[in-house]
C-alpha cells in the first residue's frame, strides 16, 4: 500500500476526530454562554414625587425595605411611567432617565429587586433613595 493511498484511508478518520474536538469546544463555549446571565444594576436612583404621597409613610420606610416596580402606561405626561410602591402605597416614581429600563424588564416578566438604601429629610422634604436589579 502506497502513501497516497493510506493518507485517503486515513483522511476521513482525521477529519472525525478533528469535527469532534470542535464540536466539543463548540458545546462547552455554548453551555458557558447559556449559563451566565446578564444582570442590570442600577444605583442611587431618586424616587420622584415624594412631596404628593403620604408623608407619614415616608417617614415610616426603614433602609433595607424592599418597594415594587409599576409600569403606568396610561400616565398622561409620560407612558413610560413607572411608579414605585412601598408597604401596596404608592409613593412616587423612577426618574424619567431610568424608566424605559424598567417598563422593557416589567413587560418581560422580569424579576426585579428594588431596595430603599437611602432616606433622608432636606429643605422639609423625605428623599428616598433606591437601588433595583434584575437579570
Amino acid at each position: 500500500m502506497g502513501y497516497e493511498h493510506r493518507c485517503v484511508h486515513l483522511a476521513p478518520v482525521i477529519f472525525m476526530k478533528i469535527s469532534r474536538l470542535f464540536s466539543r469546544l463548540f458545546k462547552k463555549k455554548n453551555k458557558k454562554i447559556k449559563e451566565k446571565s446578564i444582570r442590570y444594576i442600577r444605583r442611587g436612583m431618586h424616587v420622584r414625587g415624594t412631596y404628593y404621597y403620604s408623608e407619614a409613610l415616608l417617614k415610616t420606610l426603614l433602609v433595607g425595605e424592599r418597594v415594587k416596580l409599576i409600569h403606568e402606561p396610561d400616565n398622561p405626561y409620560d407612558e413610560n411611567a413607572v411608579m414605585v410602591f412601598a408597604r401596596g402605597e404608592k409613593i412616587g416614581y423612577v426618574p424619567r432617565e431610568d424608566n424605559k429600563v424598567f417598563v422593557h424588564a416589567i413587560k418581560l416578566n422580569k424579576n426585579i429587586d428594588a431596595r430603599i438604601t437611602e432616606i433622608r429629610t432636606e429643605k422639609n422634604k423625605t428623599v428616598i433613595i433606591f437601588d433595583a436589579s434584575f437579570s
